[in-house]
């Protein structure tokens, strides 16, 4: 007759093992160090909090003549840093680079929680003005051009620098062009350049020339030796107009 089988509980009740007290000690001190372990994880994370410290440690190069508030300017890079470990440095730049009066904006890290940001004022080299009407309340009309070609608007600046009159769109080319101009001249300067459909440039002797859209180089070295010829001397008043566009010379006339 075989054997009786018993449940398998009775068993592992059996053959389970008396814990002593060492084993309970053991127990006890490997729930400790767990406990320890989780509870220094914790106090790291909550000393060494990486935003906390780029906050703090932001530092700022301004020049006194933009006159900026650095609270002001905190409040405005606050949102890009408090909640990233790694900062976006472009973003920073972007938004500082919307003021008006700044032209660059400059952001170093030195390491993980040093920010260092420098910011650059807009040197005015020429004064701008829209060729087509525009609301001044809306836009900038009447401003500058930086030395990055950007317009912006400025105070107490002096009026002898030139001047460009064209659209907003393609400021740096605009600018490369009347240096090309003013560097094809002997002596005149270029007081005014205007940029429309056609080319006119204004000089300082109050002379206009009409350049037109095409070959506005070889028409103003046609301009540099007609305007030293003795007849045309004689002719030529107070605000001479000098047209280009002739195939086969120029006209002159005199504004008002």
């Amino acid at each position: 007759m075989p054997p009786k089988l018993q449940p398998f509980f009775f068993y592992r009740k059996r053959n389970r093992k008396t814990l002593n007290f060492l084993d309970y000690l053991l127990l006890f001190l490997k729930f400790l160090l767990a406990l320890t372990f989780i509870f220094g994880i914790y106090y790291l994370i909550d000393k060494y909090k990486p935003q906390e410290k780029l906050l703090v440690n932001v530092s700022w190069n301004i020049p006194k003549e933009l006159n900026l508030e650095i609270e002001e300017l905190n409040v405005m890079i606050d949102p890009l840093i408090k909640d990233q470990y790694l900062i976006d440095s472009e973003k920073i730049t972007d938004i500082l680079q919307k003021i008006d009066s700044v032209d660059e904006a400059l952001v170093d890290r030195n390491n993980i929680s040093d920010l260092i940001i420098s910011l650059k004022p807009k040197k005015p080299i020429y004064r701008w003005r829209d060729i087509k009407f525009c609301d001044e309340k809306v836009t900038i009309c009447n401003g500058y051009i930086s030395s990055s070609m950007k317009l912006f608007r400025g105070n107490d600046v002096t009026n002898e620098l030139p001047m460009i009159i064209s659209d907003r769109k393609n400021i740096a080319d605009y600018v490369a062009t009347f240096k090309t101009y003013q560097s094809s001249l002997d002596g005149e300067k270029i007081t005014t350049f205007k940029k429309s459909k056609i080319d006119i440039i204004t000089l300082n002797n109050n002379k206009k020339i009409i350049l037109g859209n095409e070959k506005q180089l070889e028409r103003l070295d046609l301009y540099k030796k007609v305007s030293k010829l003795k007849e045309v001397k004689k002719k030529i008043r107070k605000k001479p107009v000098f047209d280009m566009r002739y195939s086969n010379g120029f006209s002159l006339s005199h504004s008002d």
